[in-house]
Parts: C-alpha cells; structure tokens; sequence
C-alpha cells in the first residue's frame, strides 16, 4: 500500500478575488506534481492527504483543488463546529456546510481546543487557532501555504507567518515534525494593492541553519517518499 503524504493548508482568508483562478492552477500544478514525483520513484500511484480547516480563502481554495483531483480532505477545525460556524457570514457558512459533507471525516470533524467548558460567553479565540497552526506543522509533511511574505498582521502575531515558522524554526521543528517542509505560493491579501505578476511556487526549508527558497525538490522530501 501506498504511503500517504499528508499536506497540511495554511493562508489568508481575505484573498484576493481576482488572484483565485491563477492560485487554483498553481495548487493544482503543484499537486498533480507531487503526484507524478512520487510515481516517478515509486512507480505506484500515492496516496495523498489534505488537512484543512476549510476557513474562507486559502483554506477552501486548496480543498475544492483537492476534492476536484480526488484526493482525500479532513476537515481540522480550531474549536467546536457550531462555535465555528458562529464566526462565518450566512454565504461562508453555506459554503463552509457544502464542502464539509465531502470531506473524509464527515460528521467526526477533528476539533484541535475544546471550548465547551469555557463560562465566558465571548472570548479570544487566537489561541485556538495558534494550536491549529501547530496541529497543521506537527501532523503534516508538506505544509501548502498561501502567503504575501508579509508578517502577521494581528496584535497575538498569530498567522500564516506564524504557521510557516511551527514547521522552520529549527528548535520548534524538532519537537513537532522535523520532516515537514513549506510549499509556498505567493498570494495578495485583498488589502494589498500591489499588482498581482506571479503565483509561482517555492520550497522552503531550512538547511545548515539557513532557509532554502528551491523551485527543486527539497532532497528530504524525495528521501521520505524513497523510504516508503
């Protein structure tokens, strides 16, 4: 049996409407990719794995390329469903219903914080997603981000910049995951008004104590497929 790659997702929420027909092909290329690399040395086809905790922007962009391409989506939420689902508009909560019924895990969603025994009726919920951000670094091997290379815009700098340093930061890595790596895709936040020229990908690791941008397969990656 095929080893799975799981692929955790990060990124912005308020993308750029515009961008999205580029992001969904870059994703797509991407995946197919990682798919054809892993046949390439392994001459069978992979099982690939996607993490999402199907948030507006990034998150479902990546999962609807995933479920378009057939690969296997759990949904991985921060808290409790119905807390969650509170913090959507009516037309991101339609959405967020629909997708979630095609997930693999539907109607047993993994929920990372427990906030059922909470008093307060209203309460930060940074830290819930800081812990999805961990989750996402500790069970992923590829970790799928969205990402304007800017730093975190929230006062508790919690955030996709945040996501990507759980699975760099070299001290962190070793007590989370050290095989994860970052496959990034450059993404505009919709409060950037820079023109949008490119959604090329990189690899991003780190290597002898520096990060490593690579358009190239990161040589962990081809050994962790090898060790199949």
């Amino acid at each position: 049996m095929s080893k799975s790659i799981i692929i955790g997702v990060t990124g912005h929420r308020n993308l750029v409407k515009e961008d999205y027909i580029k992001l969904k092909e870059e994703v797509k290329k991407r995946l197919l990719s990682l798919k054809e690399l892993y046949y390439s040395l392994l001459n069978e086809e992979p099982h690939l794995i996607m993490l999402s905790a199907f948030a507006e922007g990034a998150d479902i962009l990546c999962a609807e390329v995933a479920f378009e391409l057939n690969i296997d989506v759990y949904a991985v939420l921060p808290y409790e469903l119905n807390e969650y689902r509170k913090s959507l508009c009516k037309e991101e909560r339609n959405h967020f219903d629909t997708l979630l019924k095609k997930c693999k895990n539907a109607g047993s969603y993994y929920v990372v914080c427990n906030t059922k025994d909470k008093q307060k009726k209203t309460y930060d919920f940074s830290p819930f997603y800081r812990e999805l951000g961990i989750f996402m670094a500790k069970h992923s091997h590829i970790l799928l981000a969205l990402w304007d290379q800017k730093p975190p815009r929230g006062p508790n700098g919690c955030g996709t910049v945040e996501v990507i340093q759980f699975v760099l930061d070299d001290k962190l890595n070793k007590s989370l995951n050290s095989n994860a790596i970052v496959l990034w895709i450059p993404s505009r936040r919709s409060t950037d008004l820079t023109p949008f020229t490119d959604a090329s990908f990189r690899w991003i690791y780190e290597e002898n104590g520096k990060y490593i941008y690579s358009k190239d397969y990161p040589r962990a990656l081809i050994d962790f497929i090898l060790k199949n």
